[in-house]
This record gives C-alpha cells, sequence and structure tokens, in this order.
C-alpha cells in the first residue's frame, strides 16, 4: 500500500479489524505489520518428492582462463541481470565496473571506474538494461547513470538517499530499496526524470527491527517481486504500490532456519542486530515463474508459477563451501538454462542445465 503519513494511524484500528475480518471469511492468514499495513499470507508448500526434483550440472563457467589472461576477471561481483537477448551484465564492487557478457559467457565490454565523474561509480550497484539504455545504480554517489549500447555515458539523475538496490519498470520508474534499518517504506518509486512519487513497501513484523535485505524483480505485467534474505517471504506489488500477493514458503529447511533465526536474535545481549543465516539468495523472474535461490546441505532452485503454486526444484550438489547470489534462467531450447553468480570460493558465473 502506498503510504500516507497523515492518515496511517487514523486507519490503524480499521486496518487491523479488516485483516481479521479477511483471514475469517478466506481461510488466509493474514497478519499486521508494526506499521498498520495489511498483508494477506498465502503459505505455499514445497513438496520435497523425487517425483518434484529434477538435478542440474555444472556445463561451464565464465570469466574463464582465457579471458583471466586478458585480464577479463571478477574481484567483487554482487549483482547480476540480463535482457532480453540474454546479454548478462556483472556489477563487481571492488572494481566499480560493470561487466558485459553474451548468453554463451563471452566478454563484450566493461565500463566504470572509481570516482565522482560520469562513468564513474562509488560502490557500484544493479545494473538494468531498459529503453532508455543500461541504468546502474551508483550507491554512494546517491545516483542512477545511463549509458549506451556502446557503454558510453549518456545521462544521470541525483538521488534524495542512499539506495541498496533497485528494479526498473517497462515505463521507466525506478523502483529503489532503501538502505536503511529504520525506514517505514522499503521502497521509493522514482520517476524517469529523478522525482520520488511515493513510497511503500514494509517487511514481514519479524523484520521490523533487523535487518530489511531484500532482492527486486520485474514481472511480466510490471508487477515488483521483492524476496527477503532473511524470511522466506514473497511479496507482490502493483506499479502503483499495492500489495497484491504475499507468499510465505512452507519448505522444512527454509523454516527451520527461520525458527533459528528468531531464537538468536530474542538472546542478542544489548538489543545488537543478530544477522543469523540467509534463507533466500535470490530471486528472478520470467514470462511464466519466479525462481528462488536457497542454499542448504545442497543448491536448490525452487520453482513456481506466477500466482504461487510450487512447480518444481532444480539442485546441484556442490561443496559445503559454494555460495552463490545471484541467480538469471534463460530458456534454451525445451530446456532451462540457469546462471549462478558465486561469489565463494570463486568470483564467477557457473552455467547449469538440466541433466
Amino acid at each position: 500500500m502506498i503510504s500516507n503519513p497523515e492518515s496511517r494511524s487514523s486507519h490503524q484500528v480499521g486496518l487491523v479489524a479488516i485483516s481479521i475480518i479477511f483471514a475469517l471469511i478466506s481461510g488466509t492468514a493474514a497478519s499486521v505489520t508494526a506499521f498498520g499495513q495489511v498483508m494477506a499470507v498465502t503459505k505455499v508448500n514445497v513438496i520435497s518428492a523425487p517425483s518434484q526434483g529434477k538435478e542440474i550440472k555444472l556445463q561451464r563457467f565464465f570469466p574463464t582462463e582465457d579471458d583471466e589472461a586478458k585480464e577479463v576477471f571478477l574481484t567483487q561481483a554482487q549483482y547480476m541481470s540480463s535482457d532480453a537477448s540474454g546479454r548478462i551484465y556483472v556489477s563487481d564492487v571492488k572494481a566499480n565496473e560493470v561487466l558485459f557478457f553474451d548468453k554463451d559467457g563471452r566478454f563484450v565490454r566493461r565500463i566504470g571506474r572509481t570516482g565522482q565523474g560520469p562513468g564513474e561509480f562509488n560502490l557500484v550497484g544493479r545494473a538494468l538494461m531498459t529503453s532508455r539504455g543500461l541504468a546502474v545504480l551508483d550507491r554512494s554517489n546517491n545516483r542512477i547513470q545511463y549509458f549506451d549500447d556502446r557503454g558510453r555515458f549518456a545521462d544521470s539523475f541525483k538521488l534524495a538517499q542512499s539506495y541498496g538496490d533497485m528494479a526498473i519498470g517497462s515505463d521507466g520508474t525506478v523502483f529503489a530499496f532503501s538502505s536503511r534499518y529504520d525506514t517505514n517504506e522499503m521502497i521509493s518509486a522514482i520517476s524517469a526524470e529523478g522525482k520520488v512519487e511515493s513510497s511503500f513497501g514494509l517487511p514481514p513484523q519479524d523484520l521490523n527491527k533487523g535487518p530489511k535485505i531484500c532482492w527486486p524483480a520485474i514481472g511480466p505485467r510490471d508487477e515488483l517481486y521483492v524476496a527477503f534474505f532473511f524470511y522466506p517471504l514473497i511479496q507482490v506489488y502493483s506499479p502503483k504500490g499495492d500489495l497484491l500477493s504475499c507468499f510465505e514458503i512452507d519448505y522444512r529447511p527454509m523454516q527451520e532456519k527461520l525458527s533459528k533465526n528468531k531464537a538468536q536474535s530474542k538472546v542478542a545481549p544489548g538489543g545488537a542486530r543478530v544477522i543469523g543465516e540467509s534463507i533466500i539468495e535470490a530471486i528472478f523472474v520470467d514470462d511464466n515463474s519466479f525462481y528462488l535461490l536457497y542454499r542448504g546441505k545442497r543448491i536448490e532452485i525452487l520453482e513456481f508459477k506466477l500466482d504461487g503454486t510450487f512447480v518444481k526444484t532444480f539442485w546441484t550438489a556442490q561443496a559445503p563451501d559454494y555460495y552463490p547470489r545471484g541467480l538469471i534462467v534463460l530458456p534454451d531450447g525445451g530446456r532451462k538454462t540457469f546462471y549462478l553468480l558465486q561469489a565463494f570460493p570463486e568470483n564467477r558465473i557457473d552455467v547449469f542445465a538440466e541433466k
């Protein structure tokens, strides 16, 4: 729901009553955050049967050793995205640059360096292809920069505050995610000219006083999907900021991590924040499904229909210290190809395919 500070407290009691009525007549679990936003939560059961799972195998990775010999390598890549042609954009926060690869992993070009001038970054963030060009979140310079098809700087606009991540709708609206823990709204809707049009989005109640780290993705009708790093929850907002759906993933390993995180937070001395274990490493959305990346005893990619219905689990048995944090799913004939941004022990993109 789009925030309205003047009316929030006057409507809070009414929202609580509405949520209780909704739960009684629909059978859907409804909860109210500390700020009064109603979230009708639909629990989605993940089926662990072998028939609902499919193994994936590592096919290749990039940058390759040949790329590294040409000084094309990743040092601290944290964000990865793709465009309609399958080109992949990787943001390296240590080098303050964005590297372009085609879907086969061939290096195309790089843009950026550390600085404050046009085409320079200070803590580079996510890079997304838009109708205006490649948009790059320049986090510590508090701006978004745009680049043309050849990687040349085009223009930029300043941001009123620091944001940690972003998604961009088809009309150019930027959905920027606050990097602060104490904000009442997670998301600012910013026009293509840089004006904040509205603020909306509240985390699960358990996260109100803790880290609100989350991952955004845009759906086929410009819906905004939000996945939480420390909570097995997916929120879906309309382009105007209305909360459309709220899915809690009822998957035993995720719920066990959540219980452990809650228990740790209760015993934190002096009110200190306990980060806990990550639950959702990344989200990807295409025309038919959304996918969640989960790291447990094995690496799992959970596929759901856009209405929240569970489809299947794709999995791979990697080493215990294997840590992926980015996900892209692209069609490859009748199969799917999965791109995982490996953060540790190596920093590279691993490409998996259905076995």
